[in-house]
């Protein structure tokens, strides 16, 4: 780990927390049901955080790549659902869904421009089909059904982030290796 830049240190830390939170998501599913608002704010607040800490780590300056205020208006929403929506089930559900159709719309463009270069961003640009779909699903239909689908392919996501951060390290590497 002395070899790898401070991005790689804190790709490799976020996305083992990534596999830790997606284990806890897998076994306590229905728990979290109950749960909705705390959990909601909870992973608002970890995908905000990793972009303010991903730019106070790395050093980052401001480029047309910063995620910074991404971060602070995220973390903002995670404080807003915790303290005024706690108790509101179908309030947080739609915000929920709303969030995650801004982040994978974000998501597909980045998969786009990676596409040129990275096959495998296409893997990317159906998981964000199918989070959109289901983003779609809960704001119509903000029951708990809906709501533990959510959590359920919050976990997916989770895991998926671990999985194909690594492939795409493999392929990389292998790349590098044959020039």
């Amino acid at each position: 780990m002395k070899d790898l830049s401070k991005k790689e240190k804190f790709n490799v830390c976020y996305l083992l927390l990534c596999a830790v939170l997606s284990i806890f998501i897998f076994i306590f599913n229905k728990k979290f049901v109950e749960y909705v608002p705390l959990f909601v704010s909870i992973v608002v607040f970890i995908y905000g955080g990793a972009f303010l800490l991903e730019f106070f780590i790395c050093d980052r300056k401001i480029t047309h790549e910063t995620h910074l205020f991404d971060g602070v208006i995220q973390i903002l929403l995670g404080v807003i659902i915790l303290v005024f929506l706690k108790e509101k089930f179908e309030a947080t559900c739609i915000i929920w869904g709303f969030w995650v159709i801004i982040r994978e719309g974000k998501e597909l463009d980045e998969s786009i421009y990676e596409l040129k270069e990275n096959k495998l961003a296409i893997i990317d640009m159906i998981e964000s089909a199918v989070l959109l779909y289901f983003a779609i699903s809960i704001i119509i239909n903000p029951t708990e059904h809906h709501a533990h689908t959510h959590i359920i392919l919050t976990g997916i996501e989770f895991i998926f982030n671990f999985i194909l951060y690594n492939v795409n390290l493999i392929v990389h590497k292998n790349k590098k290796e044959k020039e």
